[in-house]
């Protein structure tokens, strides 16, 4: 902490620390704009969580849990991320403690997946959300390679792709109304007796729980929110370290409505603070709203995008996320981006439109 604090009054010691310490991961981008639209989702993803946990039909995720060996679970995960356009011939999909994704150079481009063998979402979805990536990282400009222009612009942009390949993609009810059958037969006998609809209320199952990475799309946002207020605090000075884990659970308790245990379920989960990374939680939020915002993008320009996972062709989708986002690299700052690709500034609108609507229809709201 020491350490980033004097870092930040190096790099500009007219700015606010954390101001400093966030534009090395989102350029051009401050605590006051992620508040910015941190303060309307906060407001309105909370009414809509407790009206999900309290809605009469709630999903049984327990049906997720089916044996199913992970040599069949990569066979499916690798034939879908390559449909959507994940280029094997420039890249890989390996196996991890912890899925991630590696740019080495456009032509090496390599992600990882977890299996669990008693619960199927883990490596299909953290397969999708990692070929999000990938594919990004595949596509960014060869004219500019090796070059600062030719690298992926900001965190957030990273996270957008990701997290639109996994969730308006890959959780969304009209691609599993197309792909449900050949999960059916991929699985053969494991999920003979799910209906359809079940599964795709299983998947998206809502549920406060103690660990980010494992957090549901809509709860998510509250393990980043809870980051967020806390990192400025103890870069701002008003939170000493000391009184850090006692702050987590406290905060924990009030945003999710569970307190953990001990640190491990706790402040010591994620890697970002001890490897002295303050201001990077807040883009994977930023970046699930900017997913969001493509997608209405999209749906203006080419239209009928539940038809088309209806179908599985992710064809336009892909090449619409090349033609605006991939291939300009770092050309543009990302609010320049956003606003090139979806014609208005980052708004978490799209993403509570996209919330409210999905959910409703869920939940039976």
């Amino acid at each position: 902490l020491e350490l980033q604090r004097a870092y930040a009054a190096a790099l500009d010691p007219d700015r606010n620390a954390y101001d400093v310490l966030h534009d090395l991961y989102e350029r051009d981008s401050s605590a006051a704009e992620v508040e910015r639209v941190f303060t309307p989702l906060a407001s309105e993803l909370g009414v809509l969580i407790v009206r999900v946990r309290s809605a009469p039909r709630q999903p049984d995720a327990s049906l997720l849990e089916r044996h199913v060996p992970s040599a069949l679970q990569e066979v499916f995960a690798v034939e879908l991320v390559q449909e959507m356009g994940y280029d094997f011939g420039r890249g890989r999909l390996d196996r991890a403690a912890h899925p991630f994704c590696i740019g080495i150079g456009l032509g090496d481009v390599r992600i990882t997946t977890r299996y669990l063998e008693d619960y199927l979402p883990s490596a299909l979805f953290g397969t999708i959300h990692e070929a999000g990536h990938g594919m990004y990282e595949q596509n960014l400009p060869e004219q500019w390679s090796a070059t600062p222009l030719g690298e992926a612009v900001s965190l957030s942009v990273h996270e957008s792709q990701s997290r639109l390949w996994e969730n308006l993609v890959g959780r969304s009810p009209a691609f599993w109304r197309g792909a449900f059958p050949r999960l059916q037969r991929a699985f053969a006998g494991r999920f003979d007796d799910v209906a359809r609809d079940d599964f795709v209320r299983a998947i998206n199952v809502v549920r406060p729980s103690l660990i980010r990475v494992e957090a549901d799309e809509l709860t998510y946002h509250l393990h980043v929110l809870l980051r967020f207020e806390i990192e400025r605090a103890l870069i701002e000075g008003s939170l000493d370290v000391v009184d850090l884990p006692e702050r987590w659970r406290q905060r924990h308790g009030e945003l999710l409505g569970v307190a953990p245990h001990d640190d491990r379920d706790g402040v010591l989960q994620d890697v970002h603070w001890s490897e002295g990374m303050f201001g990077y939680f807040p883009t994977y939020t930023l970046g699930t709203l900017l997913s969001a915002q493509w997608w209405e993008a999209m749906e203006r320009e080419i239209g009928g995008l539940d038809a088309l996972l209806e179908r599985g062709a992710f064809a336009p989708i892909f090449e619409w996320l090349v033609a605006n986002v991939h291939r300009h690299g770092s050309r543009y700052l990302p609010g320049e981006l956003v606003e090139r690709g979806s014609g208005a500034p980052l708004s978490a609108e799209p993403f509570l439109r996209y919330a409210r609507t999905k959910y409703a229809e869920l939940y039976a709201l």
